[in-house]
């Protein structure tokens, strides 16, 4: 007889078009682990931005693990930039309309502090009016939903964050059975387009959402990797597949130029916000979560096997409630796939191809010229934006050859 799995959470970060990584490890998780493993139910899932996009694929497809890896795989190796944002001669004359017009049009007019004049407003440089459409053949929400009532799924969560209070907020829809002990704000209910197309709302680039008369932006400016709310709804393990490999964040490491200095380009700048936006604090919070796995080891040996649930009987006596004290003390394990290589590494090979700068139109080559995109030193900003069909087939290629890399671990961990 099988051994009962324990609870599992994955926790899907974001990441822009760097989100077809996560598709590439979770077909190779779903497709060439050994059957216990790759068969394994995940009840939880939780993600931010690009991640929010594919968790609520992934819930939609909780009944089928092979179609979870091999389906996501196809739709990001399928997809094309005319599904996310318009590229034509109209999405041109608006970028010109928003980004001169309605500036001039701003200065001009009087202020008036005490109405709310509803002016031309800057909405992000970008239209992502085709976005909904390919969420929406993309993604079943009916069925994520139903998948939640029947049970397959006991909670996901969607992270976004609210423009007007700057504040984190998670979107969750979970199954009666399921509880939730966290402190940031929640609101419960069905989740469908409008909440992950928030999530993805890159800053300046994507407009924000409307969510009952509220304005949402990407959820990866406050959390951009949400394990929070896996282990606040139950998890015992969580899955997490991170989007920045460790030389991105050491970015100090960085040779000096040579040569005259010049000043940074407008695209270097926006890149470097992206990049201090998405990188997160994913190594930091799992030192901490194995820091709190010794203590209670040591714990342990110190004062017996019964350590544990003899400090959770004493805070259900005595009432103490808070995130962890509600749920319990519980050892927490974690494991981690991010990329092996620099992705900016990635993406300049590609440009580099013959396919290159090929697949550009006359917009994404103005919008380039308005911020000042340098092909060179602005890749950090382009690999977030450019869903270049050899780039995201690069990304899905590399994010399943890591995960093969870590065969033996993934099959460990998930086997549990």
């Amino acid at each position: 007889m099988a051994r009962p799995f324990s609870t599992l959470g994955i926790v899907l970060s974001g990441g822009g078009a760097r989100g077809a990584y996560e598709a590439g490890v979770m077909h190779y998780i779903r497709t060439a682990l050994p059957t216990r493993a790759k068969t394994r139910p995940i009840q939880l899932y939780c993600g931010s931005s690009v991640g929010a996009i594919n968790v609520s694929y992934l819930a939609s497809q909780a009944d089928n693990t092979e179609r979870q890896g091999t389906h996501l795989r196809r739709a990001w190796e399928s997809l094309r930039q005319d599904e996310i944002y318009r590229r034509d001669a109209t999405a041109v004359a608006r970028l010109l309309f928003t980004s001169f017009a309605g500036m001039t049009a701003n200065i001009f007019r009087k202020p008036k502090p005490d109405s709310n004049v509803s002016g031309i407003h800057f909405r992000g440089l970008v239209d992502t009016s085709p976005f909904p459409k390919f969420l929406n053949r993309m993604i079943s929400w009916s069925r994520l939903n139903e998948n939640v009532e029947r049970g397959l799924v006991q909670g996901i969560s969607i992270t976004l964050t609210n423009m007007r209070s700057g504040q984190l907020e998670f979107f969750i829809n979970k199954h009666p059975s399921t509880n939730y002990h966290g402190n940031y704000l929640v609101r419960f209910g069905k989740i469908g387009w409008r909440h992950v197309m928030g999530s993805a709302a890159i800053p300046i680039l994507f407009p924000a959402v409307e969510i009952d008369g509220i304005y949402y932006a990407d959820g990866g400016l406050r959390l951009n990797t949400p394990m929070s709310p896996a282990i606040h709804m139950g998890a015992d393990r969580v899955l997490v597949v991170g989007m920045h490999d460790s030389s991105e964040a050491n970015t100090g490491a960085a040779a000096r130029p040579t040569g005259k200095p010049s000043p940074p380009t407008l695209g270097e700048i926006i890149g470097k916000i992206l990049n201090s936006i998405f990188l997160d604090r994913l190594d930091y919070d799992i030192k901490q979560m194995n820091r709190i796995n010794h203590i209670i080891d040591w714990a342990e040996e110190v004062y017996g096997d019964n350590f544990l649930e003899s400090v959770n009987s004493m805070l259900r006596t005595k009432g103490i409630t808070g995130d962890v004290a509600s749920r319990g003390l519980k050892r927490l394990k974690v494991y981690a796939v991010s990329p092996s290589r620099d992705i900016r590494d990635l993406f300049a090979e590609v440009l580099r191809g013959p396919g290159g700068l090929s697949g550009f139109t006359a917009f994404e080559k103005m919008l380039l010229k308005l911020l000042d995109v340098d092909m060179h030193r602005g890749q950090e900003f382009l690999s977030y934006f450019l869903f270049l069909p050899d780039y995201l087939r690069a990304l899905t290629q590399l994010g399943y050859d890591d995960a093969k890399r870590k065969h033996d671990d993934l099959t460990e961990f998930l086997s549990e």
